[in-house]
């Protein structure tokens, strides 16, 4: 069996309209003839270091092989270091992007996980964090594609905006995790 966590972005829903895309072609992945057991996580953005903490423990506790972290979810599990990830059109600086869409709370927290973002990735976790980037990203553009690049080593390009399209859907789950897990 292998279990892929999904994280959603700012305001998403776990079991919102991306994870059930994801969901939907997981089913027909081919994952070496396993079955795929999809989960969701919800987190409370005020918190971050709570959010990363609680991620860390769910993909522990549920033997979980591969996390899927769109946007907000993507720099939450970006900060999972050594853990097999994906992350989605990933909001690279969520002190700067939060505001701009409605965020009222302390971005303080956000800034100090930014600065250590990637601190682990010349220690050997650059393997294990693969970017994912849309094509017409509406809301973050490709502005952060540079700065995963100068930690991480693997991206796409995924097609669509920022919200995860069908197609990039079955991008990333019948090409990019399959890989992914093998690795």
């Amino acid at each position: 069996m292998i279990r892929i966590l999904y994280v959603h972005g700012y305001n998403g829903k776990p079991n919102g309209e991306s994870f059930q895309k994801l969901a939907k072609y997981a089913e027909v992945a081919d994952f070496g003839g396993e079955k795929v057991e999809m989960h969701s996580f919800d987190y409370d953005a005020t918190d971050p270091f709570k959010a990363i903490r609680d991620l860390r423990f769910y993909y522990f506790k549920n033997d979980i092989d591969l996390i899927i972290g769109s946007s907000l979810g993507g720099f939450l599990a970006a900060n999972c270091d050594f853990m097999r990830r994906i992350v989605v059109n990933p909001c690279w600086t969520p002190s700067v992007e939060l505001p701009k869409v409605g965020y009222e709370g302390d971005t303080m927290k956000y800034t100090w996980l930014e600065e250590d973002l990637g601190h682990f990735a010349e220690k050997g976790d650059a393997d294990f964090c693969i970017g994912c980037f849309a094509e017409e990203d509406e809301l973050l553009g490709t502005k952060y594609m540079s700065e995963f690049k100068k930690h991480f080593k693997e991206t796409y390009d995924i097609p669509g905006g920022h919200h995860l399209s069908d197609e990039a859907a079955k991008k990333i789950m019948t090409e990019i995790a399959p890989a992914a897990i093998k690795k």
